[in-house]
Protein backbone atom coordinates (compact mmCIF):
# COMPACT_ATOMS: atom_id res chain seq x y z
CA UNK A 1 0.00 0.00 0.00
CA UNK A 2 1.26 3.50 -1.09
CA UNK A 3 0.91 6.42 1.13
CA UNK A 4 -0.86 7.75 -1.31
CA UNK A 5 -3.02 5.13 -1.52
CA UNK A 6 -6.63 6.98 -0.22
CA UNK A 7 -10.16 6.99 -0.84
CA UNK A 8 -10.27 10.59 -0.97
CA UNK A 9 -14.69 9.78 -0.99
CA UNK A 10 -14.07 7.63 2.14
CA UNK A 11 -14.56 10.39 4.43
CA UNK A 12 -17.73 12.33 6.30
CA UNK A 13 -18.82 16.13 5.60
CA UNK A 14 -18.25 18.59 8.33
CA UNK A 15 -21.39 20.16 9.15
CA UNK A 16 -22.65 23.61 10.41
CA UNK A 17 -24.86 24.88 13.49
CA UNK A 18 -27.86 26.50 11.61
CA UNK A 19 -28.06 30.68 12.89
CA UNK A 20 -29.22 31.02 16.40
CA UNK A 21 -28.54 27.58 17.51
CA UNK A 22 -27.56 27.11 21.59
CA UNK A 23 -24.37 25.18 21.27
CA UNK A 24 -22.39 23.45 24.18
CA UNK A 25 -18.85 23.82 23.09
CA UNK A 26 -15.52 22.58 24.24
CA UNK A 27 -12.36 24.58 23.75
CA UNK A 28 -10.07 22.86 21.44
CA UNK A 29 -6.87 25.38 21.48
CA UNK A 30 -6.57 28.84 22.53
CA UNK A 31 -2.98 31.12 21.16
CA UNK A 32 -2.18 34.68 22.06
CA UNK A 33 -2.44 36.46 18.78
CA UNK A 34 -1.50 39.68 17.04
CA UNK A 35 -4.45 41.97 16.64
CA UNK A 36 -4.60 42.64 13.12
CA UNK A 37 -5.80 46.30 13.10
CA UNK A 38 -3.44 46.85 16.00
CA UNK A 39 0.05 45.51 16.12
CA UNK A 40 0.55 46.68 19.49
CA UNK A 41 -2.23 44.73 21.21
CA UNK A 42 -3.40 41.22 21.36
CA UNK A 43 -6.03 38.64 21.03
CA UNK A 44 -7.10 34.99 22.34
CA UNK A 45 -7.67 33.02 19.57
CA UNK A 46 -10.00 30.34 20.48
CA UNK A 47 -11.17 27.36 18.35
CA UNK A 48 -14.27 25.27 19.64
CA UNK A 49 -15.49 22.09 18.78
CA UNK A 50 -19.38 21.11 18.76
CA UNK A 51 -19.56 18.77 22.11
CA UNK A 52 -22.46 17.03 20.96
CA UNK A 53 -21.46 16.28 17.45
CA UNK A 54 -18.10 15.69 16.49
CA UNK A 55 -18.53 16.71 12.89
CA UNK A 56 -19.63 20.19 13.31
CA UNK A 57 -16.33 22.25 12.04
CA UNK A 58 -14.79 24.06 14.25
CA UNK A 59 -15.61 27.44 14.92
CA UNK A 60 -13.35 30.06 15.69
CA UNK A 61 -13.41 33.23 17.50
CA UNK A 62 -10.96 36.44 18.42
CA UNK A 63 -11.50 37.87 21.81
CA UNK A 64 -9.76 41.37 22.28
CA UNK A 65 -7.36 41.62 25.67
CA UNK A 66 -7.96 44.61 27.11
CA UNK A 67 -4.85 46.62 28.16
CA UNK A 68 -4.52 49.52 30.48
CA UNK A 69 -2.88 51.17 27.53
CA UNK A 70 -6.42 50.91 25.84
CA UNK A 71 -7.48 52.13 29.24
CA UNK A 72 -6.25 55.24 28.74
CA UNK A 73 -6.95 55.66 25.14
CA UNK A 74 -10.33 54.56 24.54
CA UNK A 75 -12.40 53.49 27.81
CA UNK A 76 -15.17 52.81 25.38
CA UNK A 77 -13.34 49.90 23.62
CA UNK A 78 -11.69 48.69 26.97
CA UNK A 79 -15.13 48.79 28.24
CA UNK A 80 -16.83 46.24 25.53
CA UNK A 81 -13.52 44.06 25.42
CA UNK A 82 -13.66 43.40 29.42
CA UNK A 83 -17.19 42.74 28.77
CA UNK A 84 -16.38 40.02 26.32
CA UNK A 85 -13.85 38.69 27.83
CA UNK A 86 -16.33 38.81 31.16
CA UNK A 87 -18.84 36.62 29.29
CA UNK A 88 -16.29 34.49 27.88
CA UNK A 89 -14.48 33.27 30.91
CA UNK A 90 -18.22 33.27 33.10
CA UNK A 91 -19.88 30.72 29.91
CA UNK A 92 -16.69 28.26 30.86
CA UNK A 93 -16.18 29.00 34.84
CA UNK A 94 -12.30 29.84 33.82
CA UNK A 95 -10.60 31.80 37.13
CA UNK A 96 -8.34 34.10 36.39
CA UNK A 97 -5.18 34.82 36.16
CA UNK A 98 -5.03 31.76 34.00
CA UNK A 99 -2.55 30.23 31.29
CA UNK A 100 -3.63 29.71 27.37
CA UNK A 101 -3.36 26.02 28.49
CA UNK A 102 -5.40 26.04 31.63
CA UNK A 103 -8.54 26.64 29.00
CA UNK A 104 -8.27 23.80 26.82
CA UNK A 105 -11.41 21.18 27.15
CA UNK A 106 -13.70 23.50 29.61
CA UNK A 107 -17.04 23.46 28.44
CA UNK A 108 -19.64 25.76 28.08
CA UNK A 109 -22.79 27.29 26.11
CA UNK A 110 -22.66 29.61 23.17
CA UNK A 111 -25.26 31.01 20.76
CA UNK A 112 -24.39 30.50 17.15
CA UNK A 113 -24.67 32.76 14.13
CA UNK A 114 -23.99 31.64 10.79
CA UNK A 115 -21.50 33.56 8.57
CA UNK A 116 -19.07 33.68 6.20
CA UNK A 117 -15.01 33.55 6.34
CA UNK A 118 -12.85 36.38 4.71
CA UNK A 119 -12.55 33.71 1.11
CA UNK A 120 -16.37 33.71 1.15
CA UNK A 121 -16.99 30.32 2.85
CA UNK A 122 -20.19 29.57 5.09
CA UNK A 123 -18.70 29.68 9.38
CA UNK A 124 -20.15 29.08 12.41
CA UNK A 125 -19.07 31.82 15.08
CA UNK A 126 -19.65 33.12 18.22
CA UNK A 127 -23.06 35.42 18.30
CA UNK A 128 -22.97 35.24 22.40
CA UNK A 129 -21.72 33.79 24.99
CA UNK A 130 -24.45 32.24 27.05
CA UNK A 131 -24.41 31.35 31.07
CA UNK A 132 -23.37 28.22 31.84
CA UNK A 133 -26.42 25.32 32.09
CA UNK A 134 -27.24 22.76 34.77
Amino acid sequence: MGLLDINLGDRAELKLLPDNTEARLTISRVEVTENRKDPSRSNLAITFTCAEDPLVDDIRTWIPIPTDGQRAEDPKAHSKAMQRLEQFVTAFSIKLPCETDDMLGKEGWALIAEDTDLNGNPVNQVRKYLVKRR
